[in-house]
């Protein structure tokens, strides 16, 4: 049998496989055996061969050393020859190791570890490489670094000191030692493959560094009582000796938004570290600079600290590291109303900006950065109380959550849209939406964009329309067709050909379909040349739909449209206008002419088609195109010039009612607003309770004065109640996809939009604890009877005048408008405080008044102007209040004057 083989021929008895092996198993024993060890004698020849031709056994290698140089700002800004040193120690070592024999690596470490040099056994190239990037590596990204990360450098340090079984080296620490990241780099370089680690450490440093280590405070306080923060300072360095105290200088921004764009308000005050905290600091400890805040009103709240060394009685300097002297914080005061603000194109956060007024303090609008992250933010965030979408095609919108936000959860949504109210995309969300476009069922349509391909619609031009006409493709109805062609002498062929889809269809084939139509569209380009106006329409209207779209549904009656885009100037003579007429109603079609360039030269022609009162468009240089492309397909006419003024005073339920009555009032609080377009709308139709008109757009019949018999236009805003919520329809876009605001003055000055949200947020979180909501009562006490309330958050000031009013039992007549009040008694509450348990308070001394109210009478607790939510009290004998029920209210914010920073 012979001896055993050496354990590197059993280790290459693979290399000859299991071919081998397998015609071992059908042979004999003894053949078997023969066999096996000629080839594990074969194999250890070859490995004995094989290890000879790659070079040295692992033992010859060189072992290597790693320099690890840090960077970072507490190296490299905390000594004024920083750099100079580092390259001088860098060489020192990297020499070192050569003449010992060892291979050099160079990794730089600031956040993160870089290779830089080697490893080599020649650090020649070492000192051209220090002369032509240090300076560029001590004063670029790693320089400005504030953190360490020593534990990423020695994993880069072991990595190669273990390449190829090499004998343990060295690692040379040039720099602080300090290591800021979150691993162990003493851990990790205790380890077999590192022989020694070396920190070479510079001269103490003649810089300093006060950083803001954290800035703390309550994620959610009380309004109208002061918030205590606390702010974390770190010193590293040598701090001057004259400089023997801290001056922390901080910025106080109350927001109306959650990305805080729309800020109200900005306070800046200063605060001082006691001297012996400061002593505290210099000797490397941590100080606590305690700050108290004003009384804040409700709403996010978002402060920013920066702290300073100064000098007695001079003005404060920044440090070495002006990067780590700020720290922040945000938090919530008290409950603020939380709305999500989504818009297409990013357009959300300017939304939000241009709805900003002291109506809405206390709300928070969070705009989204589309409206696709409406679902997961109505799943995630349990204190959103309303959505606000904002000229967003339905169909863009999370039918299925929305529905079950504002019916289940009693959440509210307020859709603000123009052109977009017109598509019916999304029938089960429509039901939602308490407006409809105040237009008459129509049948399907073919509509045809004709447009002129002489060389006058080149460039600019043409990009506008084909903008305008790319957005006008996912605006099509269900069951509408589009197309577009271009004329010259000759008809051009369809491009861009549509077909809306029925409501049902998947959803990733229509998107197909509409990005293969769109991509069409792109390509095409005017041919430029002279154009045959009324041929090119002649043989368009003669073609039919079917040469374009393909043969309709069976039995569908269709209508046909053609929309002329054209500068209307006539290359090839004039055509018949009274034969183009006849064609034109032989075929079904109605021409809408458009006509391009601002003198409108070509309108007359174009107008020779038309029947007799009928009048050509003029569209200028293409800007606004769309509304005008939207108007011609539509057969709609937006209205410009009304007004915002009070609906007609139709039955409704008595919550609706009583919000109407308060959008009402808040919109006559201002400057009655003129709207520069509405779309006409009416309160849709629906199988439950019909929705309730808040605000009606009136125009003036003799237009200039404004003071003639007012034209009814439609509905403005609606209000609807969809099972525990509430949604609210707006007849125009607040801001449309093209950023333009139809109507300036709702957005400056949002006054009408205040009750609705609170109104909202009250309902929501009624259906989340029914046991919500401030409430009233009197209370006795030695000291006499109080007025007092609980749950209100106000004005931390004493500014804040409440009345007891009278109102009939059920509070509406007939029409379910509000029974004129009585007022009963005037009371002042005092500031806000906390009880025992929290909650906030307020009193006021017992009105005498309440002596001569019977029992069982309806009293409201009510803020003068409307700021603060009805109280729903009943008096309880001649002298006694007590709450009726907890209304689904909401805690507003103070109204601007209150305490703190405005």
């Amino acid at each position: 049998g012979g001896p055993p083989p050496e354990p590197a021929a059993l280790a290459t008895e693979g290399a000859r496989g299991a071919a081998a092996r397998g015609r071992t198993r059908r042979r004999s024993g003894a053949d078997a055996l023969l066999l096996g060890g000629a080839l594990l004698a074969i194999a250890g020849v070859a490995a004995l061969l094989g290890r000879d031709a790659e070079g040295p056994p692992p033992d010859a290698l060189p072992p290597r050393t790693v320099v690890l140089a840090d960077l970072s700002a507490s190296v490299t800004r905390m000594r004024g020859d920083a750099a100079l040193w580092l390259a001088r120690t860098i060489r020192a070592a990297a020499a070192e190791a050569v003449a010992r024999g060892d291979e050099v690596a160079v990794v730089t470490v600031a956040a993160e570890a870089t290779r830089r040099f080697g490893p080599s056994a020649d650090a020649a190239g070492l000192d051209e490489l220090l002369r032509e990037r240090l300076d560029a590596w001590t004063s670029g990204d790693d320089a400005a670094a504030l953190s360490t990360d020593l534990d990423a450098g020695a994993a880069v340090a072991l990595e190669l000191l273990r390449e190829g079984g090499r004998p343990p080296g060295s690692v040379v620490v040039v720099g602080d030692g300090v290591h800021t990241g979150a691993g162990d780099p003493e851990a990790r370089l205790d380890d077999p493959a590192v022989a020694r680690v070396d920190v070479r450490t510079p001269r103490a440093p003649e810089r300093y560094d006060l950083a803001v280590d954290a800035v703390r405070a309550s994620p959610r306080v009380p309004a109208g009582v002061p918030t205590r923060v606390a702010v974390d300072l770190t010193l590293a360095g040598a701090a001057p000796a004259d400089r023997t105290e801290v001056q922390l200088d901080w910025e106080l921004r109350t927001t109306r938004t959650g990305a805080f764009a729309g800020q109200r308000g900005l306070r800046r005050d200063t605060a001082r570290v006691p001297r012996g905290d400061l002593e505290g600091l210099a000797r490397g400890g941590r100080a606590t600079a305690e700050l108290l805040l004003p009384p804040l009103p409700s709403g996010s709240v978002d402060l920013l600290v920066t702290a300073r060394l100064a000098a007695p009685g001079e003005p404060p300097a920044p440090d070495a590291f002006p990067g780590d002297d700020r720290g922040g914080a945000a938090w919530l005061v008290g409950d603020p109303v939380r709305v999500l603000v989504a818009a297409m194109g990013g357009a959300s956060e300017r939304a939000a900006r241009s709805l900003a007024g002291e109506a809405l303090d206390g709300v928070d609008l969070v705009p989204l950065a589309s409206p696709d992250e409406i679902e997961a933010r109505l799943l995630a965030d349990v204190d959103v109380d309303a959505v606000l979408t904002l000229d967003v095609p339905l169909a863009r919108l999370p039918a299925a959550a929305l529905t079950r936000f504002v019916t289940e959860r009693g959440g509210g949504w307020i859709h603000s849209a123009g052109w977009s109210r017109m598509r019916g995309d999304a029938p089960d969300l429509a039901r939602l939406d308490p407006l409809e476009p105040d237009r008459e069922p129509r049948a399907p349509r073919d509509v045809h964009f004709l447009v002129d391909g002489s060389g006058s619609m080149r460039g600019v031009r043409w990009r506008r329309a084909k903008e305008a006409l790319a957005r006008l493709v996912p605006a099509l109805p269900p069951g509408d067709r589009l197309a577009v062609r271009t004329f010259t002498l000759l008809l051009g062929d369809p491009r861009l050909v549509f077909e809306a889809s029925a409501p049902d269809e998947d959803v990733a084939a229509r998107r197909a379909r509409m990005d293969a139509a769109l991509k069409d569209l792109a390509r095409t380009e005017i041919p430029g040349g002279s154009t045959d106006i009324a041929g090119s329409l002649a043989e368009l209207v003669r073609e039919g739909a079917s040469e374009t779209f393909g043969p309709a549904p069976t039995g569908a009656e269709r209508e046909r449209i053609v929309v002329l885009l054209a500068v209307g100037q006539e290359t090839m003579g004039r055509g018949n206008g009274a034969r183009m007429r006849r064609l034109l109603e032989e075929n079904d079609t109605r021409l809408v002419p458009l006509v391009v360039g601002e003198g409108g030269g070509g309108r007359g022609y174009l107008e020779t088609f038309l029947p007799e009162g009928e009048r050509a468009r003029v569209v200028g240089e293409l800007d606004g195109v769309y509304a005008e492309l939207q108007a011609a397909v539509e057969g709609t006419d937006p209205v410009a010039g009304a007004r915002a003024t009070a609906s007609a005073p139709l039955p409704a339920p008595p919550a609706l009612s009583r919000l109407r009555s308060a959008v009402q009032r808040a919109r006559a609080g201002g400057v009655t607003p003129t709207l520069d377009l509405v779309l006409p709308c009416r309160p849709r139709e629906t199988d439950g309770t019909p929705p309730t008109p808040l605000l009606d757009a009136v125009i003036a019949e003799d237009g200039d004065g404004g003071d003639g018999e007012a034209r009814p236009v439609g509905t403005l805003v609606a209000a609807a109640e969809h099972g525990a919520g509430l949604t609210v329809g707006v007849a125009l876009p607040l801001l449309d996809a093209d950023g333009r605001a139809w109507a300036p003055a709702l957005t400056r000055d949002p006054r009408w939009l205040a009750p609705i949200v609170r109104e909202m947020a009250a309902r929501r979180r009624a259906a989340a604890d029914p046991e919500a909501g401030p409430a009233a009562a009197i209370e006795r006490r030695p000291d006499g009877a109080r007025l007092v309330v609980r749950g209100l958050d106000g004005p931390a000031r004493e500014r804040a005048e409440l009345r007891a009013a009278l109102v009939a039992p059920g509070g509406f007549d007939a029409l379910g408008l509000p029974v004129p009040d009585r007022t009963v008694a005037r009371v002042r509450l005092a500031p806000p405080r906390l009880d025992a348990e929290g909650a906030t308070v307020r009193e006021a001394p017992r009105p005498a008044a309440l002596d001569a109210v019977p029992r069982g009478t309806r009293l409201e607790l009510r803020a003068r102007g409307g700021s603060l939510p009805p109280l729903p009290l009943v008096a309880d004998g001649p002298s006694e209040l007590r709450a009726l029920g907890r209304p689904p209210s909401i805690r507003p914010r103070a109204p601007a004057g209150g305490g703190g920073p405005a």
